[in-house]
């Protein structure tokens, strides 16, 4: 019987440890919903400026919750019903969906004093009509807020037209190339 009673104790305490885990794990989830909610005239700002299709400048961000989790989910309007974005936007159209969001995430939300964007390839189905659109923003970024870039890219084009943009505003800039050898990649 006294077994029995130590086990029954043992097992309450951990229900109370997991109930007080899922308790601050829900504040915590709270916290970001409204991290997000807090963005989005941030984002629908940088999305205006990046995206040129008229249907997504009436999307809007969603915090529904699944399964004890929460979802950022994005809708364009079509015919007067709100369809995923997912489901319409083409690649580079969803890039700019999540790149805005996260430089929205990044400006609103200090979480470390280095300020800095590491991107790989957010330009990667952008036309340089495009991608100059992107590259604006990312100068704004390095101008403004005064962050630094770190960003991969397989254009060698589109690398050097961001580099000119970048070196007309007085903006260092290092191009590095990576270049594969027999020892690995070399730079």
């Amino acid at each position: 019987m006294y077994q029995r009673t130590q086990e029954l104790v043992v097992i309450n305490e951990k229900k109370e440890a997991l109930n007080s885990f899922s308790d601050e794990l829900s504040k915590e989830i709270d916290q970001i919903q409204s991290k997000v909610a807090s963005i989005e005239p941030l984002w629908q700002a940088l999305l205006s400026r990046v995206v040129r299709e008229s249907r997504f400048s009436q999307t809007g961000l969603q915090v529904e919750r699944k399964w004890n989790k929460a979802y950022a989910t994005v809708s364009v309007p079509i015919s007067n019903k709100p369809v995923s974005a997912s489901k319409i936007a083409s690649e580079a159209q969803k890039t700019d969906l999540q790149l805005t969001f996260l430089l929205s995430m990044a400006l609103a939300n200090t979480w470390s004093p280095w300020r800095a964007l590491l991107l790989d390839d957010p330009i990667q189905h952008h036309d340089l009509v495009h991608a100059s659109a992107i590259f604006d923003v990312l100068r704004d970024y390095i101008l403004e807020y005064k962050f630094q870039l770190l960003m991969t890219t397989h254009d060698p084009i589109q690398a050097n037209y961001l580099r000119r943009k970048l070196e007309n505003d007085g903006i260092d800039v290092k191009i590095v190339n990576l270049i594969p050898s027999s020892d690995g990649v070399r730079a």
